[in-house]
């Protein structure tokens, strides 16, 4: 398959990479107008430019580093000339899958001890920095204490002969949870009950001492597991220790780390101490999304609610919207809450209001206003 030259990364050096990334996190928060005034001063073939509008639409696009929507993009294209067969010992790299930042994920073959498909993340070529490499082995690190069937799990990690640091984890065939619910015509029930699972799993990942911050469905894939839907949490990319977070939760570059549409307040506030509660935040996103159609918004009142979409969009969802009054909407205004305080203490407290709520129990989410 040949792909546009402009739609991939060109060849940067190192400096060149910090530019991009600069530009790259400042048009992450800007709305289209302003995006236009930033890349004005940039011709339109300035390889910064291009790789910064790259990365982007690799996020819109993919989000997660497994994000199968990029993977359709990709179908069948081998493995670039510069990353032969042998770059991996012991693996067979066969297809690129993603793209982000730091690096590239690609599907490979695993030769020995035994073979079998996996997903191979390996460090972007001349981008390579103590803090960069401290993140990504800590992603293998922080990954392996973690023993749950809905997270992924971490197979191998080492170093290539070149000097490039790789992670090897299992290959998941699944989409985003949001298009999984929506391809599926999943009920509003169905839907709460596998949040309920990925809530689980993200309190596992919790009780390891990680804390994900980069919740969003691109990093909730869902598949079809012997005809029940199962989902898996991936790409903890950004996972830091629990202990070194509330230290501090900003990059060394100075940058938030996270998706914007989905980062807690506090993500994005400099020198503001970064828990779980960030995490749950993230999954009140996504319970949002997962259940209208739309992510909550900030009102003048700071007032989480329902962005507005045409009724077509909405239409199978609204014969349920009874649901959304009283129980369940405070279930997602709690999740949402500005303040971390006032949120869910655990993504284990989110799981089992929702279970309350399935089960016609009272939940322990108040109406905003009320201690």
């Amino acid at each position: 398959m040949n792909r546009d030259p402009h739609d991939s990364l060109p060849d940067l050096e190192p400096a060149d990479w910090r530019l991009t990334r600069t530009l790259f996190d400042r048009l992450l928060d800007a709305d289209e107008s302003d995006r236009v005034a930033l890349l004005a001063p940039y011709a339109e073939d300035d390889p910064v430019r291009r790789a910064a509008e790259r990365l982007v639409r690799a996020l819109a696009d993919v989000g997660g580093f497994m994000d199968t929507d990029d993977a359709e993009g990709a179908a069948n294209e081998a493995a670039p000339a510069e990353l032969p067969s042998d770059v991996i010992s012991g693996y067979d790299l066969r297809e690129r899958l993603g793209e982000g930042a730091f690096g590239v994920v690609y599907r490979a073959r695993q030769l020995e001890p035994i073979e079998r498909d996996v997903a191979i993340k390996l460090l972007r070529p001349g981008f390579v920095s103590p803090q960069v490499l401290s993140r990504f082995w800590g992603e293998h690190g922080y990954l392996a204490q973690v023993d749950h069937p809905d997270v992924v799990k971490v197979l191998d990690a080492g170093t290539t002969a070149d000097g490039r640091s790789y992670i090897v984890m299992e290959l998941i065939r699944g989409v985003p949870i949001t298009s999984f619910a929506s391809e599926r015509g999943l009920s509003i029930d169905d839907r709460m009950r596998l949040m309920v699972r990925v809530c689980r799993a993200v309190q596992a990942v919790h009780q390891s001492a990680i804390i994900h911050r980069d919740l969003k469905p691109t990093n909730i894939l869902v598949s079809e597991d012997d005809g029940s839907p199962r989902p898996r949490v991936i790409d903890f990319g950004v996972a830091t220790a629990i202990d070194a977070a509330e230290r501090s939760g900003w990059t060394c570059i100075g940058q938030p780390i996270g998706t914007p549409r989905y980062a807690s307040p506090e993500q994005s506030s400099s020198g503001a101490a970064i828990g779980t509660r960030a995490d749950v935040y993230a999954l009140g996103v996504v319970l949002c999304e997962l259940l209208t159609g739309s992510r909550p918004r900030e009102d003048a009142l700071g007032v989480a609610s329902r962005q507005a979409r045409p009724p077509s969009q909405l239409a199978r969802l609204e014969s349920e919207a009874r649901k959304f009054r009283g129980d369940l909407d405070r279930i997602v205004l709690k999740a949402v809450s500005w303040d971390a305080e006032l949120r869910y203490g655990s993504a284990a407290e989110l799981a089992d209001d929702l279970e309350r709520f399935l089960a016609g129990l009272p939940v322990r989410a108040t109406p905003p206003g009320t201690v």
